[in-house]
């Protein structure tokens, strides 16, 4: 039982990274100054690191990576709309900090899970939750800079 929690919880992490991915890669599109274009451009090559990290850790436990769902790309089409609403780079900041909330509540979900996963899943996702924190500082101050 403790095995498909563990997959369940992984699944969860990798949609997520996945989402990371499909959603700066669009509010990259959005932003006007050179700066914060190539500040998102390495979000997401994180989060393709992630993605990455955690589809190893899947399959590690004999799992099944799942990036093409149905309910993923609907999460994407409806983050694309959502996105079309944006209005400058500080209306994409305030996107992006949201987006990485979200994300850093699912992993304070894993963590509290307390899962007996590997200690090389513990170090990934100890990786991306610091990754998550660091980007989450950047933006902030970015948009503290725009103010």
């Amino acid at each position: 039982m403790e095995h498909e929690e563990i997959l369940k919880s992984l699944d969860t992490l990798l949609k997520g990274s996945h989402m990371g991915v499909t959603t700066f890669s669009d509010l990259l599109e959005h932003l006007q100054e050179r700066s914060l274009r190539d500040q998102f451009r390495g979000y997401v090559k994180l989060f393709e690191n992630h993605e990455k990290a955690i589809t190893k850790a899947i399959l590690f436990y004999h799992g099944q990576p799942d990036t093409e769902s149905i309910k993923i790309m609907m999460g994407e089409v409806m983050t694309s709309l959502k996105n079309l609403m944006l209005v400058g780079d500080k209306d994409v900041l305030n996107s992006a900090a949201k987006a990485i909330e979200m994300g850093l509540t699912q992993l304070r979900e894993f963590d509290d899970k307390n899962l007996a996963v590997t200690e090389q899943v513990r170090k990934d996702v100890k990786i991306i939750h610091d990754d998550y924190e660091a980007m989450k500082h950047e933006i902030h101050k970015a948009l503290i800079e725009r103010e």
